[in-house]
């Protein structure tokens, strides 16, 4: 069993995309091994990709954006 995946199910938070389905394919050319294929829930933005579209503007998050995504990153994390 995957202990990544059992993780996965078992985790349920607001600040956490969300796991739909999984389910295992076959390696092709590599008989016996198989790859884990997970469903979650779309997510429009990545915090990543937010600061990088900031930064390349030459602009700054106000500190309320920063606190508001600081806080949802602790409390996914303490969960």
């Amino acid at each position: 069993k995957n202990r990544e995946l059992s993780i996965m199910q078992r985790l349920v938070h607001p600040n956490v995309v969300r796991l739909i389905n999984s389910f295992f394919t076959p390696v092709r050319n590599k008989p016996g091994e198989l790859w884990l294929n997970v469903v979650m829930g779309f997510m429009p933005d990545t915090l990543f990709s937010l600061t990088r579209r900031v930064a390349r503007a030459k602009q700054r998050l106000s500190w309320l954006e920063v606190k508001i995504y600081s806080f949802q990153l602790l409390c996914a994390l303490w969960h």
